[in-house]
């Protein structure tokens, strides 16, 4: 593979200060299951078969993962965000009142 196909070499030093946004935004919005099999492998340098042990899942899984990861990032180093990371900011806000209202519901629920 050569660098510039290597989504992960646009964080490189002498990369903008936009890419470096861009690749913070798509790491975002990467599903964190393929966020953490990236990270573990980029960051922590670990195996597949670590990763697979780690996360719980198959190594192929893992493959799929980083797979999915590497286009996510390229497309959002590209300057062109998926469906799925707008889809994911769109509904954060959701997110957080209803996993408010379920720690409320548990708390009534359990008489804390």
């Amino acid at each position: 593979m050569v660098d510039g196909d290597d989504p992960a070499a646009c964080d490189a030093p002498s990369a903008s200060s936009e890419t470096q946004r861009r690749l913070a935004a798509g790491l975002e919005g990467l599903p964190c299951l393929t966020r953490a099999v990236f990270l573990l492998h980029r960051i922590d340098n670990h195996g597949y078969d670590a990763i697979a042990w780690r996360c719980g899942i198959s190594v192929d899984e893992v493959t799929l993962r980083m797979a999915d990861a590497l286009t996510g990032l390229r497309r959002s180093c590209d300057g062109h965000p998926s469906l799925v990371a707008h889809a994911r900011r769109a509904v954060l806000p959701w997110r957080f009142a209803w996993m408010r209202w379920r720690r409320e519901w548990q708390d009534r629920f359990l008489g804390l």
